[in-house]
Order: C-alpha cells, then structure tokens, then sequence
C-alpha cells in the first residue's frame, strides 16, 4: 500500500496577506480519481502549505514521521521559488520517496523542471490520469510502462529525458468522482482571504463543472486546451446537493474558465437547484466571459444565488484586445456590468497594467474604463508574462534578467513590456487603485450592493489601506533590497 503525500504550494516571499487560500481543488480530485480506479491500494494526506506552513525542520521532522513513498506538489509558475527550496529538504529527509511535479508549473515548464535533480517526475496538463497511471508503474504493474503514459516526464536509466507528450484522451468529467473533501478541514478556509475578494464566515467549497476555453488570449496558460468541456447540469447539481448533505455547504466558489459558454447550460443549473430546492449562494472570482453574458442568463445565475462575480477587462483599448487575441467587446461588457449591478450581484473588475505596445494614454483609458463603471470593486495587475505563455515566448527577455528569470508577482511591477516605464508604471498602479475606491460614489455603489453592504465596506477598506500603506510599500523596499544587496527576503515559515 503506497503512502501519498499531495502538498499545495504557496509562494516562498508572500506575507500571509497576499495569499488567496481556497480549498486546493486540483490536488483533492487527484486523490478522488486515484482512489476510485485503485480502491484500497493508497492512503493520502494532503498538506495545504497556504495554511499550514513549515519551516524546513518542521518539514523534515513531518517527513520521517509520515514516510511517504511518492510526494506531489501542485505549483502554479509563481511558487516555483517555494518549490525550489523544498526540494533538498525533502530529499535530505527521505532519499528513496519519488517527488512529482503537477499543476500549471509543470503544464508550462514542461520536462525541463528535470533539470533539478531532486525531481523524479513531471505531469503535464490534467493530472489525474497520468498521476494514477504513474501510480500503477511505480507499483510493478506491466500495463503502465513510464513511457508510455500521456503528459509524463521523467529521466530513464540511462539519464536520457522522455518527454511524452499530453493525451487527446482525457478524463470525461461527468464521470469523475466528487473531489476527496473528507482529506481536508474545510473550516480551515473560513475567514481567510480567498479567490473572491471578500471573506466569508460560512463554509464554502470550490466547483469546477467545465475544462478548456475556446479563446486563445496571449497571456494565458494551457492547461486543459482549447477544447471545451463541461459537466451536463445534473451532474453539477448532483455534486452541490452532496455538498449540502455531505458537508454541510451552501457556498460555492466557481473557478471554470468559462462557465458561461453554453447559456442553456447555465439556464439548465439554475433550473435544477430551483426545482430541488437546494439553498446556494455562489461567487464567481474567475469563470465568466463578461461579453456573451445578457440579461436572461444574469437573471438565472442571480435566481441560483449568484453574489459576486467577476469580469476579465484586461484593456480598455480595442487595438490592445487584439494585440491580447481576447477581443472583448468593451461596449457590450460594460452594459453587462451594469446589469449585473443592478441585479444585486457583486461585480468585480480585472484589468492589466504594462501590457505589451501599450501606450501611456491607452493605460489612462483603461484606468478611466474602471473607474466609471458600474463596477464594485476591480484589481490592477501589472502583465505578468509566465513561462509557458505565448506572451512569454513573443517577449521572452521580459522574463529574464541577468540571465535569470524574473521574480515577478501580480502585486509589483518590476518590469513593463509596454511604453510606460516600470517606475512610471508602479506610481500608475497605485494611482489607478486610488482613483477607483477613493471616490464617493463608488462607496455608494459598495454600500448599497445588497449584499452585506457594512461587512463588504469595511473589508475593503481595511484590505486597501493594508495594501497600499503597508503591503506595497514593504513589496517596493524588499525588491530594491533584492537588486541592490542580491539576496531574498522571505517569512520564517515558508
């Protein structure tokens, strides 16, 4: 009986104020799929890093009392330094334990993360059939060759990489089982920041009813490809109501990348849990495509207990949208915005800072865009181009810097690919969040949202102030402190 140990990364030089800690969804259905195709063979334990933190002796103290024999971590691109510095830990404590490598980091390095010798394997794009299948292989069983399994990266004997590449066969989504919540506390996430940018004082749980997006925008990782999958709406209401039975939860955080695709889908749920009379309340913190919405299909994600939801701008300049390949029509996003708000739903903006040609008055207008918008609340990220990204590979100098790639963040800019400098650019970005909350009538706007207006007020405004007075100041003194004496500041307990 194999002993597994799955761990959630966070980002090595993040404060816990920066940390949106949700449920680790990706690590919780790999656990359910391997435990459905090889029942009795394994026992998991999941570790949450955002929540639990460790320090390296911590860690190695946890390691020679549990003794696993296969350790994955699932790391999106920016905890890949919080990876780094694991690594040997582990491999001190446990020599003989086969370490894997999943999640979007694995999906947009690819087989060259087996450059760091302290990594055995490598699982590209969905997890959950070539980790189980990898499973099988590391147990003896013939059927599983390594080279024969989709997505899987390893070194062989001789040292030589194989390197094969993601199956067009993928797991059918109405046939996975629930996520494993019964590995996680989910009281543990109660409370915290998370995906939505308020906190909750109820127990909520992550949903993933669809995989892949049509669009093909620069900027994006491809995880899931350019496919779109969804669960029918049966199956997505199933795993609600055996949520509200099985845990006890109401609240549901969607992260699909495109949740609304198929409107009669979205019509079909909200029908559903109407007809079972399912108590929900949903937040959409990613998931929609704020430009094919209308009216009818915000009426019935607002009749299935929609509260919050987010809408990915990005630019308010056309000629950017196209130079993104996410052609958003600004005209139609703003009207839906604005039905949105009406509704009593939460609206959320996502906008980018230092996108690639941009120029100075382009950055104006999409700050303005925001700022006369229905919208409640909105983040300014400075571009980030991960590796992986086509964004990265039209720019890749942008990613290194002095040979070594950058340590960017979605909080700091450090670098800019557009005409707006990276000291411009950080003023700008300061600016553009002061100019949106700072202003009467987006007050008014929060306050009468409907949905606990005092609690969502006074949330945001401590969340701002802590960000823009403390967290940004510190973020700016560490990172001139990083170029000028070439060293990192990091918490004790990552």
């Amino acid at each position: 009986m194999a002993n597994i140990l799955l761990i959630k990364n966070r980002k090595r030089e993040y404060t816990d104020h920066f940390l949106a800690v949700s449920p680790p969804l990706g690590v919780l259905y790999l656990a359910a799929y391997a435990r459905d195709k090889r029942p009795g063979k394994d026992v998991f334990t999941i570790v949450d890093e955002r929540v639990y933190a460790k320090t390296s002796r911590e860690w190695e103290a946890y390691l020679k009392d549990l003794r696993p024999d296969v350790i994955g971590f699932s790391s999106m691109s920016i905890e890949q330094d919080q990876v780094d510095y694991l690594l040997p830990v582990f491999k001190r404590a446990l020599p003989q334990a086969k370490i894997v490598i999943g999640g979007p980091l694995a999906s947009s390095s690819g087989a060259g993360l087996l450059d760091e010798a302290n990594i055995d394997f490598v699982v590209k794009g969905e997890g959950e059939i070539p980790f189980t299948g990898l499973l099988e292989a590391l147990d003896g069983n013939e059927d599983y060759p390594l080279d024969r399994i989709a997505g899987l990266a390893f070194r062989d004997d001789s040292g030589s990489i194989i390197d094969n590449p993601p199956s067009k066969n993928r797991a059918d989504l109405d046939a996975l089982p629930y996520p494993a919540y019964d590995l996680i506390n989910l009281q543990d996430y109660v409370g915290r920041d998370r995906m939505t940018p308020v906190r909750t004082s109820q127990l909520y749980a992550p949903l993933f009813t669809s995989r892949g997006c049509p669009y093909h925008c620069i900027y994006c990782h491809d995880i899931f490809s350019g496919k779109f999958r969804a669960m029918s709406a049966m199956r997505v209401v199933d795993e609600i109501e055996h949520m509200i039975n099985a845990y006890g939860v109401h609240e549901f955080e969607v992260y699909d990348d495109i949740f609304n695709l198929d409107k009669q889908r979205v019509k079909d749920i909200s029908a559903e849990i109407k007809k079972r009379g399912l108590e929900t309340c949903f937040t959409f913190p990613n998931g929609v495509r704020g430009d094919i919405l209308d009216r009818e299909t915000l009426e019935a994600l607002k009749d299935m207990g929609t509260v919050h939801m987010a809408f990915a701008i990005e630019t308010a300049s056309p000629r950017i949208q196209k130079v993104l390949r996410k052609n958003i029509n600004l005209k139609k996003i703003r009207e839906n915005i604005s039905i949105a708000a009406d509704l009593k739903i939460f609206t959320w903006g996502f906008l980018m800072m230092g996108l690639p040609q941009e120029s100075r008055r382009e950055l104006w207008k999409t700050i303005w865009f925001a700022a006369s918008s229905k919208l409640h609340g909105a983040y300014f990220f400075p571009v980030v181009p991960f590796e992986g990204t086509e964004l990265a590979q039209k720019y890749e100098e942008a990613i290194e810097s002095d040979g070594e790639k950058r340590l960017w963040d979605y909080f700091s800019p450090e670098g800019a690919l557009g005409a707006v400098g990276p000291r411009e650019l950080a003023i700008m970005h300061s600016l553009a969040f002061f100019l949106f909350f700072f202003n009467p009538w987006r007050v008014y706007l929060i306050y009468t949202s409907g949905v606990a207006p005092f609690r969502r007020l006074v949330s945001l405004a401590l969340g701002l102030v802590r960000y823009i007075a403390v967290d940004k100041v510190f973020y700016t003194l560490k990172t001139k402190a990083r170029k000028v004496f070439k060293f990192r500041i990091t918490p004790r307990t990552a």
